[in-house]
């Protein structure tokens, strides 16, 4: 008999006895004889834990009450966390937990509190185990991570909701990747979905809030200024991940409180986005003449000259330009913030940047017959980090590089260039930036400027750019360099409907191998022929042709390129063509 026949037949006694009996088998050689349930708590209270059950009687005291009042020393607290305990024994109702404290593991006894935890069954492995389709999925509830799937054979680690990596799956139990190596959680359908689940909502009915998405929890409240619409930044059945009053919560729907918002891509010109256009990035000036650049922001189309390019992405390239990067600035450095204050004179230097971008932009008021025609700057802004370097220090680095580099523009008064804002270089913002980038956000719009953020397929918090204070964003599809390494998934679908869901702009990608290699070319037509098709090029378009790949489309010798040229040009220029 298994332990779940155990509990639904016998009285705590024999449960007790019947989860000794497999503990006894696990112990005696192959941990894997474990095929039974297995059991894990979620506390959201602080309990004192103990040595041994104790006697039955009255109620235990808590911990903090007088020692006098216990008929037993709790040894200490078992605290409330995201992440379950493994239940190791069970004695009527008393369990045997796990603990950790700092970095020592303890083994102690809580008395079952029904406002305090809850008990979780884990079955066990049924079969063998089946590599997934889709690689990458997304975990939507925190879970403890096992070494094997038993939470009785030793804990991984503990993770909160985020992309997992799957590298094997059985009866509701995944074995991901983590930095120690493989490890197993159990989630059921409930808790990892293939999909993020991004779609705007009407919230139409008074609805309840929980801090993760399962009831459980106690709430945190309810939504009641109804109709409210939102993004939901995550969703499955009937929950939604929605920012409440500047806290993201899970708002639970099982009665109809909530239906689908109208979701459509925003146009490329508006006062939220700065009005920034068709969009690409500077190249590096030791490869860019300002005839290059020219080319990209004015174009002869259809019959006449027009703007092509309206708004020009400026940042360290990498490593190898400037002998940085802003991805992640070593702000430990004790040169660190001289260097940012020479590479922001070095931006106007004759021949760097902004010099041609300006010599540019004059010859493009020539050819559109234009004289009040400018060119729209983002500058780069850097991601300081550093041992020992705390989150004051690090805006603070940011803050005097804003300053500077607003003392050089207006010392250089370019005429052509029309600054804008600033753009967030780092692709991703882990949870534990989350505060750190809306502290910069915030110091932008003091200034009067916007923020723009461009993160890659899938990174943290990329659905989440308008919470994190970002004006706009760009989201890349990665389709052209990264489509093999996401197999089962669809990487212009997944993108361009996020992009609609959360009124972000679409990115189109690609380099100079388009020009010899036949994939590559296929890659970049999907992008083309895909965004028509559903409407994602009517928003603006962020270009990232490597370093100057789009000149190819320039070469009226290369008669190869003539179908694909005018396709390029027609989803860059006029997006109301027929399909």
């Amino acid at each position: 008999m298994g332990i779940g026949n155990c509990l639904s037949r016998l009285n705590q006694l024999a449960w007790s006895l019947c989860l000794l009996v497999v503990l006894l088998a696990v112990g005696s050689g192959d941990a894997r004889a474990a095929s039974s349930e297995s059991y894990e708590a979620y506390i959201w209270k602080d309990i004192p834990y103990y040595a041994a059950p104790l006697p039955s009687g009255p109620a235990v005291q808590p911990a903090k009450a007088q020692p006098a009042a216990l008929p037993v020393q709790p040894l200490g607290i078992v605290k409330q966390k995201p992440g379950a305990y493994p239940i190791l024994d069970r004695q009527g109702e008393w369990l045997k937990l796990q603990i950790r404290e700092g970095t020592e593991e303890k083994e102690g006894w809580v008395r079952i509190q029904q406002d305090a935890l809850y008990i979780r069954t884990l079955p066990a492995k049924s079969g063998d185990d089946q590599t997934p389709l889709q690689v990458y999925k997304f975990l939507q509830h925190p879970v403890t991570v096992y070494k094997e799937a038993d939470s009785r054979l030793g804990k991984l680690m503990e993770i909160l909701p985020q992309r997992i990596q799957v590298l094997k799956q059985n009866n509701g139990w995944y074995q991901i990747r983590t930095d120690v190596g493989p490890g197993w959680l159990y989630a059921g359908s409930d808790y990892v979905t293939d999909k993020l689940g991004v779609h705007k909502i009407t919230v139409v009915k008074p609805a309840a809030l929980y801090p993760y998405a399962a009831t459980f929890w106690p709430s945190t409240g309810k939504v009641t200024e109804v109709p409210f619409e939102t993004v939901a930044y995550a969703s499955f059945g009937k929950w939604y991940l929605i920012d409440y009053k500047g806290v993201n919560q899970w708002l639970y729907a099982p009665n109809g409180e909530v239906t689908s918002a109208q979701a459509e891509f925003t146009n490329r010109k508006t006062e939220a986005n700065g009005y920034v256009g068709n969009t690409t990035f500077m190249t590096d000036p030791k490869t860019t003449r300002p005839a290059d650049l020219l080319h990209r922001m004015t174009v002869e189309f259809e019959g006449k000259q027009q703007p092509f390019l309206e708004t020009f992405i400026v940042r360290p390239a990498g490593q190898a330009e400037r002998g940085f990067t802003f991805e992640t600035y070593n702000a430990a450095d004790p040169d660190g913030q001289a260097k940012l204050t020479a590479y922001a004179a070095d931006l106007f230097a004759p021949g760097d940047q902004m010099d041609q971008l300006e010599k540019a932009a004059m010859k493009a008021r020539i050819l559109l017959n234009d004289p009040n025609y400018k060119v729209n700057v983002i500058i780069g802004l850097p991601n300081p980090v550093g041992n020992g370097v705390d989150t004051a220090a690090r805006l603070r680095m940011v803050r005097v590089f804003e300053d500077t580099l607003l003392k050089q523009w207006n010392k250089a008064n370019p005429q052509a260039l029309h600054f804008v804002g600033f753009y967030w270089t780092h692709e991703m913002v882990a949870d534990a930036d989350r505060k750190f980038v809306q502290e910069v956000a915030a110091s932008i719009h003091e200034k009067g400027y916007k923020f723009y953020w461009a993160p890659y397929y899938q990174a943290a918090n990329a659905e989440q750019w308008k919470s994190l204070g970002f004006d706009f964003a760009w989201l890349q599809p990665n389709h052209y360099f990264a489509s093999e390494k996401h197999p089962g998934e669809d990487l212009l679908g997944e993108t361009y409907n996020l992009s609609r869901q959360t009124g972000a702009g679409t990115m189109l990608e690609w380099n100079w191998a388009f020009l010899s290699t036949p994939e590559n070319v296929s890659s970049l037509n999907a992008y083309l022929d895909r965004g028509r098709l559903i409407g994602a090029h009517r928003t603006s378009l962020l270009l990232y042709d490597g370093e100057g790949a789009i000149d190819a489309f320039f070469s009226s010798y290369n008669k190869s390129l003539d179908g694909i040229r005018k396709k390029f040009f027609t989803y860059m220029l006029n997006p109301n063509a027929p399909y």
